[in-house]
């Protein structure tokens, strides 16, 4: 009885973790908004929970600030647990192999693919005018700015995503045994993912970080 007392005052110094996705949870990509009950749900269990966004998204692209602004969360994983912040803090950060980015690059080149990255608000791409298409419709209503996706080559880059179908996507993965690439936005689009990345992977280092375990995580 006494064990069970003192594990379950043990259990109750855990942080508890609220995890949500962001586009197309949180974010709603018919209004581009995130809904005013999401919102208030958030205020409401805040005081007891940290506020966690894992999402296959580079949150800190300008593109993000309102999720940013409007949730406010304690930690992110972002880009499928490509980077890991927490209380303002960067606590992981990977960056792609130069030559597995480069091979992508340049076989999606060859064979049409629209390969494409962002860095610093300016989109990279094998392919501008499918991925413009794209971000209007899935992301952002504005023009922006586009070049081309080798002069990636030489920077350091976490994520690499692509524009295309399930036929594309098996493309890459049968090309490149490193990766998966798995589909997104009504299967219009994909992450490029390397396999030792995901955002649970990511979430277990985070948990780290609080001293929690996945059975604090909602």
């Amino acid at each position: 009885m006494n064990q069970q007392i003192s594990k379950s005052k043990e259990d109750a110094k855990l942080e508890k973790l609220l995890c949500f996705d962001y586009d197309m949870t949180l974010l709603d990509h018919a209004t581009g908004t995130i809904p005013e009950s999401a919102q208030r749900a958030i205020r409401l269990l805040r005081p007891e929970w940290k506020i966690i966004i894992a999402t296959g998204r580079d949150m800190h692209q300008p593109e993000s600030d309102y999720g940013i602004k409007t949730v406010h969360p304690d930690a992110i994983v972002e880009m499928n647990g490509a980077r890991i912040c927490a209380d303002g803090k960067v606590l992981y950060e990977y960056f792609l192999p130069q030559k597995l980015m480069r091979q992508i690059i340049r076989f999606g080149r060859e064979k049409g693919l629209c390969i494409s990255c962002i860095l610093d608000n300016v989109y990279y791409t094998t392919a501008p005018q499918r991925l413009q298409e794209f971000v209007n419709t899935c992301v952002r209503k504005d023009a922006i700015q586009v070049r081309p996706a080798e002069e990636v080559f030489g920077k350091r880059v976490s994520a690499l995503t692509l524009v295309g179908d399930q036929k594309d996507a098996r493309l890459l993965e049968e090309h490149f045994s490193e990766v998966r690439v798995p589909l997104f936005a009504k299967k219009r689009g994909a992450d490029i993912i390397p396999k030792t990345l995901s955002k649970a992977e990511g979430m277990r280092q985070l948990l780290k970080h609080y001293g929690s375990d996945f059975s604090h995580v909602i």
